[in-house]
């Protein structure tokens, strides 16, 4: 019994992941101060890919009740992402862990990104009352957005990785060293970052269940 529960359960992870998508979002596309798309179906083991744009972008996530403001629990912060001109050379991934809505935003405040309406949701909530346009609306009347410390609950992913080492793979927390802080949002400066999941290392968990389960047998 025990050796068939550990079969289903990697089979069932194998097939979550082999079926999850990623999803692209543009942050700050074309001089725009949004998110390209910001309103977002998502399921369980699908990846956010936040790509960015001109000038100095980032993405955290956030709760209704509080817009601009990080989430009070869990969530993540890209740090901020200066771009010259093109798209920025790293991309910021997110697993989704559960399809609770949840909501996020640019904390930039020179010219007050999130207040100006540079945010989005995912999985927004069906009964029509925490929406999106709630939520813009009731940041426009926040003094200033803020953001964490530090970069965590996503990672970092370089434009020349290889497909297979970032489609689909469970996002791990990324440890990054940052210098030149600011709060008001004019830009991080990363100097070391670390950590970075893989399909290839999920594979293998997913392998060895199944050879565990084999042995039980």
């Amino acid at each position: 019994m025990r050796a068939t529960s550990l079969a289903s359960a990697a089979i069932v992870a194998l097939a979550s992941q082999a079926s999850a998508e990623t999803i692209k979002v543009d942050v700050g596309p074309n001089g725009q101060f949004a998110f390209k798309p910001n309103n977002i179906k998502a399921r369980i083991g699908d990846v956010l890919s936040f790509n960015f744009h001109p000038l100095n972008h980032s993405v955290v996530m956030g709760d209704f009740a509080n817009p601009c403001a990080p989430a009070k629990t869990g969530g993540f912060f890209s740090g901020f992402m200066p771009v010259s001109s093109g798209v920025g050379s790293q991309t910021f991934e997110v697993t989704v862990n559960n399809t609770d809505p949840f909501f996020f935003y640019c904390a930039q405040n020179t010219f007050s990104h999130c207040i100006s309406g540079m945010s989005g949701v995912v999985n927004e909530d069906s009964s029509g009352k925490n929406t999106l346009d709630a939520y813009q609306s009731a940041a426009q009347n926040v003094k200033s957005a803020s953001n964490p410390d530090n970069v965590f609950g996503g990672r970092l992913v370089s434009s020349d990785t290889s497909p297979t080492s970032t489609s689909a793979a469970p996002a791990s927390t990324t440890s990054c060293t940052t210098s030149n802080k600011a709060p008001n949002g004019n830009g991080y400066k990363r100097d070391t970052c670390s950590g970075a999941g893989s399909v290839q290392a999920s594979f293998g968990i997913v392998a060895a269940a199944l050879g565990m389960a084999m042995l039980l047998s």
